[in-house]
């Protein structure tokens, strides 16, 4: 078959399979005598193993180590243990970075009950800037995060660099929110 009926029988691009070819996880095809490439029933399955994998997150690296020792005529069961693992505790990781980034803004929000009303938005304030957001700003530039995992505040600690602690912000100057 030609790199069109491949491309449209796995709904990929063809500028995808020639990729795929050039970095090495595709054999080059077989071309006919004007030079088409011509496809087999096993680089259909190579390109769906391929797809495969990189929905499962896997990186095109690995799925090149992974097709290598298929190749060989070896198992990579021991390799590909290991990329699931490696692929877990990735994900584990950013299911905790998105964690800690919830907590924050729901520490935030629970802040924003708390601002002085002269500082509320619509409430007669003199500077359009939002006081929750430079807040937000200072606070989580000088403690990391605004929430440990229970959801409550952390104290704030004073982080002086050159003369002052507060800092150009645009046209406004950030000025301190009174806890």
């Amino acid at each position: 078959m030609r790199i069109g009926e491949l491309a449209s029988r796995l709904r990929v691009n063809r500028k995808t399979i020639r990729y795929y070819e050039g970095i090495g996880l595709l054999p080059p095809a077989e071309r006919t005598s004007a030079g088409y490439r011509v496809y087999t029933e096993a680089d259909v399955e190579r390109v769906a193993f391929i797809k495969s994998a990189q929905r499962l997150g896997v990186r095109l690296d690995e799925v090149r180590e992974i097709l290598a020792f298929r190749d060989r005529g070896e198992l990579p069961c021991d390799y590909v243990r290991a990329t699931v693992r490696r692929q877990v505790a990735d994900i584990d990781q950013r299911i905790a970075d998105l964690q800690r980034l919830r907590d924050d803004l729901v520490a935030l929000d629970a802040l924003a009950d708390r601002l002085p009303e002269e500082g509320r938005v619509g409430a007669g304030a003199q500077d359009p800037g939002c006081p929750l957001i430079e807040h937000a700003c200072g606070h989580a530039a000088e403690v990391g995060h605004l929430a440990d995992t229970s959801g409550a505040m952390r104290p704030r600690r004073e982080v002086r660099t050159g003369e002052s602690a507060t800092a150009e912000a645009g046209p406004h100057r950030a000025r301190a929110v009174p806890r």
